[in-house]
């Protein structure tokens, strides 16, 4: 689990949409498995995304499609899985998340935490090996930020990979690896300023995030 922590306005989540394509970076290059996200073949990148899932800071559901439709349309667009596959691997993933009571939910009717958690399911509805988080815990609870990074540990045993971009310390409880980035403004702006393990980032004093660090380490 690597962590990129920094405050508002460091380019956190430019930096993601640059690893995953969404963006195009101004000079430098992102490579995933030796293969240049931006200057792959189409059927090269849409073989690598694949094997990518990304869970956006808002949840992305489609607003006019039930819980139990938002994680069958992928499924549908990219597998071949049949009805019955699709409806076992819906249940198994809602089951995960203890959203299972909310399938023929619309979004609308779903809190901010359960909304997220629903987002978080159909990320992981094709288990991908590699997943992007952006800021996932913006707008939840204390309960929903413990259950989300339960199940962010779980995936890792399983052994995916997992970046997660973001501001709340509480991520470095579950995090392996952490890169910190400069704040906005200044020669520091976007830079990484350290990286390392959780107490390599929390002992440094280029890190803006240290001190805090520290606390959380030690509970």
């Amino acid at each position: 689990i690597i962590a990129l922590l920094g405050a508002s306005g460091a380019g956190k989540s430019v930096l993601l949409k640059n690893l995953v394509g969404l963006m195009e970076p101004d000079e430098g290059k992102v490579t995933i498995r030796d293969i240049n996200v931006h200057r792959a073949s189409s059927a090269k990148l849409s073989e690598l995304r694949n094997t990518l899932g990304l869970l956006f800071q808002s949840g992305a559901l489609f607003d006019s499609m039930s819980v139990y439709e938002n994680l069958a349309f992928p499924l549908r667009e990219k597998s071949s899985l049949g009805l019955e596959a699709i409806e076992e691997r819906i249940n198994d993933r809602l089951e995960k998340v203890d959203m299972l009571e909310a399938r023929e939910k619309l979004p609308a009717e779903l809190s901010g935490g359960m909304q997220k958690r629903v987002a978080l399911a159909r990320t992981l509805i094709r288990n991908p090996e590699i997943i992007f988080f952006d800021e996932p815990t913006t707008g939840l609870h204390s309960d929903d930020v413990k259950r989300l990074l339960d199940v962010i540990d779980n995936i890792v045993s399983k052994g995916a990979t997992v970046v997660i971009i973001e501001h709340n310390l509480d991520v470095i409880k579950v995090a392996d690896h952490i890169i910190d980035l400069g704040p906005e403004g200044g020669e520091e702006g976007g830079k990484i300023l350290v990286e390392g393990t959780p107490e390599k980032v929390a002992r440094s004093r280029k890190s803006h995030t240290g001190r805090y660090l520290k606390d959380v380490l030690k509970g």
